[in-house]
């Protein structure tokens, strides 16, 4: 019997530890973590980007976990602008950079700004921007994209 009882102790030690860890490493990495959104594909929202030619363009639309007033737009096919925020808390279009891949898991910063507003003046190009209440429509001289919000999103 008491070599039994000895077995058991080193495995609710390594358990103890285990746990000690894990909690530790949730400490430190929580400041991190609450200000990281990871990008899910958004099956509310129909996307069109329209080129200067009337050619269409490929667009992805994604919505940030923790995020529900802010869907994120990917062009792959654009070379200047690839990523738009649209937050419809604020009315707000901006020119996003790039999202981070970390251990394959695309997210956005919440810590930091949502881009440059289009209608900025860093902006170089010239914007017009239009919120509709389930519509959104923003356009250059060379892109003409609308987001409309489908189903119950």
């Amino acid at each position: 019997m008491p070599a039994s009882t000895q077995k058991r102790h080193p495995i609710k030690r390594l358990l103890l530890i285990a746990a000690v860890l894990t909690v530790a490493a949730l400490a430190y990495l929580w400041p991190a973590l609450r200000t990281v959104a990871p990008l899910v594909r958004a099956t509310g929202f129909a996307a069109v980007c329209r080129t200067s030619d009337g050619s269409l363009l490929p667009v992805t639309v994604y919505r940030g976990l923790g995020l529900p007033d802010r869907v994120f737009l990917f062009i792959p096919a654009e070379e200047r602008y690839r990523w738009f925020t649209v937050d419809f808390r604020y009315s707000l279009v901006a020119a996003h950079n790039r999202p981070r891949t970390t251990f394959g898991i695309t997210y956005a910063r919440t810590d930091q700004s949502v881009g440059i507003d289009l209608l900025d003046l860093k902006i170089e190009d010239t914007w017009e921007v239009a919120f509709h209440p389930r519509l959104v429509n923003f356009k250059n001289r060379r892109l003409d994209i609308s987001l409309e919000s489908i189903g119950g999103a």
